[in-house]
């Protein structure tokens, strides 16, 4: 009997651990948050890194009618290969067999690569003379994040004109990672005038460009947890969120507007052992979840079903407060803590459409870090 699930074939059949996507939900999910996008007259180039499936991501572009965001030069060359033609590389590249790769999937398709500092856009520019090949280049801007990215203004500006004396290299606008809003406030308040500051660094460091005659095509900032504020100025020209088709247990601690319903991406686990009346175990740990402890999985099936703890193979669940009896053979259902991590570790996911596997994907860019 093959391990891997049919078209047709029932939910409680499929053998566990096993990633199920509820199509019905990332469908409304994809097609809420481009609707959303077209009505605030921004782009909306969704960040794949979150589901890692090129049929998903084309699904997506055909929508948006534009390009795809991803972080690493092997997702982005899995992505080429499935015929997606117009990405934008977040990682900064830097060493020569690297560059090399990135040369190659410019000569395939319309490739943006984010640059935040001379290091990485001399390395860059000898890259693109060495192979007579040019690019395009982002600057990330550095809006408190505190991570990659060059500080706003004069910096930034600065760095704009060197990448717009190069022969190669096409200045192509400014990138702002503002998660780090969504994690950092501890009220809407707080929410609203961080995103506040972030724009308004944003449109101080494009105004000093522009100072310069240098034209800024594409301001990118926004992401799912962020986007509907970053969309409040007009300097924002495209979002790129990428949790926001699956979601996920932390986007319901910290988004209020996402609920269960809205999380898309499930694990199906069977429980293999009750030692007490207090405590069952799954056959799901770290190496289907992940070894994220930021925000545990949630229980589809009872709430106070509480995921309290686990090994590689083994996932603890607390009883004490469920309001069902968990049995030996059981099978629980649970919204994974944080999709980007659980999804790097699966080879397949499973579609569901009215209780039936409805789709069998391939996640060809499993583990895929270079």
């Amino acid at each position: 009997m093959s391990q891997w699930p049919g078209l047709g074939d029932v939910k409680e059949d499929i053998q566990t651990p096993s990633l199920l996507l509820y199509e019905e939900i990332l469908e409304e999910n994809m097609q809420s948050y481009f609707r959303f996008a077209r009505d605030r007259g921004v782009s909306l180039r969704p960040h794949v890194k979150s589901h890692r499936i090129p049929e998903l991501a084309q699904k997506q572009v055909k929508q948006a009618e534009s390009g795809i965001m991803v972080q690493k030069l092997s997702l982005a060359e899995t992505m080429v290969r499935h015929g997606l033609d117009d990405i934008v590389i977040v990682c900064p590249v830097v060493t020569q067999s690297k560059l090399d790769r990135l040369m190659w999937l410019a000569e395939q398709a319309t490739i943006s690569i984010v640059v935040d500092g001379y290091e990485n856009t001399q390395a860059l520019e000898e890259a693109t003379e060495g192979h007579n090949q040019d690019i395009n280049a982002l600057i990330e801007v550095n809006v408190g994040a505190d991570r990659t990215g060059s500080e706003p203004g004069q910096e930034t500006a600065e760095l704009g004109e060197y990448i717009n004396s190069t022969e190669l290299i096409k200045f192509s606008g400014v990138l702002a990672y503002d998660n780090h809003i969504l994690y950092e406030s501890s009220s809407q308040e707080e929410f609203c005038a961080m995103a506040d500051e972030v724009l308004s660094k944003l449109k101080s460091t494009v105004d000093e460009i522009k100072r310069r005659d240098i034209e800024v095509p594409n301001v990118l900032a926004g992401t799912s947890g962020t986007s509907r504020q970053m969309c409040k100025e007009s300097v924002v020209t495209e979002i790129n969120p990428g949790r926001y088709l699956l979601n996920d247990a932390s986007f319901i601690k910290h988004i209020d507007r996402v609920q269960k319903e809205d999380c898309a991406a499930r694990i199906l686990t069977t429980v293999i052992s009750k030692p007490t009346s207090e405590r069952v175990i799954i056959d799901a740990g770290a190496k289907t979840f992940s070894w994220m402890h930021h925000d545990q999985p949630v229980c589809v099936n009872d709430e106070e079903l509480e995921y309290v703890d686990f090994s590689s193979e083994h996932g603890i669940i607390d009883t004490s407060d469920a309001q069902i009896d968990p049995c030996v053979g059981d099978q629980l259902e649970f919204i994974v803590g944080n999709i980007d991590a659980t999804i790097n570790l699966h080879s397949q996911a499973i579609g569901i459409r009215d209780g039936v596997v409805s789709s069998v994907w391939s996640i060809p860019t499993e583990g895929q870090c270079r």
